[in-house]
């Protein structure tokens, strides 16, 4: 009796695994196939969310650009600029404060229906003679544009420049600013100085932030060339004080999409972020 019953549990078990078996193999590739398609979908939609994000800034960078070629359009720039450069050190001078009313009168309404931080006139010799955002007067006037390096003057009088971002703490509180600038010319078409927007990156930055529809965890970054690294220009998830400070230098492991896209490369796939953290990236 136990034998027989020794015998039968052993062929019912073999039954038993027999069945079992292919389950087990189906059930193990249903698994790794739906973790690829889940993979593949989500590098899907990594990839499509970056191109739109992208499409975003570089549509927001065009619109900066039509701004400045209606600005050096303007027949009052044209021709109130340069009396603002001429008596940029009497500006109790009554041709001074008139050219500064016709002025006030276009660019203070365009500067606000834009959003600028400040639209400023620039004379030939790299001194602001003019700004529309009374609360800077006092530091601009007289003196060269703020961003760090200088570059904004010198490569605004050769064409549409959009400078570096900057940290701005004049007012008191710390805001990341930029400039776009370009040359400016009279009714003749000689040069007469620079034209300079300040915009405040935050619009830009909160495309990056809004992750409505999306994973809670998406980031979207902006990092610059510079020449051995990277340099972040946008709020980190993981460091948010890391802006214009986190650098990756290339060749690290970290950071390799960023890598690839500050040198003007397009992909996509799973590999790590900044923080070490494995990701989707595009």
């Amino acid at each position: 009796m136990f034998k027989h019953s020794s015998m039968g549990t052993k062929i019912v078990g073999g039954f038993i695994l027999v069945a079992l078996l292919p389950l087990i193999v189906v059930s193990f590739v249903s698994y790794n196939v739906t973790q690829n398609s889940l993979r593949n979908n989500t590098i899907r939609e990594v990839s499509i969310v970056a191109q739109l994000k992208a499409d975003k800034i570089e549509t927001f960078f065009d619109r900066l650009k039509a701004d400045m070629r209606i600005a050096q359009d303007y027949f009052n720039v044209k021709n109130n600029m340069p009396l603002v450069v001429e008596f940029a050190n009497d500006r109790t001078h009554p041709t001074y404060i008139k050219a500064k009313q016709d002025l006030d009168s276009q660019l203070k309404a365009f500067q606000r229906i834009r959003g600028f931080e400040d639209v400023i006139l620039v004379s030939p010799e790299g001194k602001v003679v003019y700004v529309t955002n009374e609360e800077y007067e006092a530091i601009n006037l007289g003196n060269p544009l703020s961003d760090p390096d200088n570059k904004a003057f010198t490569e605004g009088q050769k064409g549409i420049y959009f400078g570096d971002v900057f940290i701005d703490e004049r007012s008191g509180e710390r805001s990341f600013d930029m400039f776009l600038t370009a040359p400016a010319r009279d009714l003749e078409g000689r040069f007469i100085g620079v034209i300079a927007f300040e915009i405040d990156m935050d619009p830009i930055y909160e495309l990056f932030r809004n992750t409505a529809g999306f994973y809670e965890t998406r980031e979207t970054l902006i990092g610059r060339d510079e020449g051995d690294h990277i340099l972040f220009l946008s709020p980190l998830h993981h460091d948010p004080d890391g802006t214009l400070k986190t650098k990756i230098y290339f060749g690290e492991e970290n950071a390799f999409p960023m890598q690839e896209a500050a040198q003007g490369r397009n992909g996509f796939g799973v590999s790590v972020d900044y923080h070490g953290e494995p990701i989707v990236a595009a």
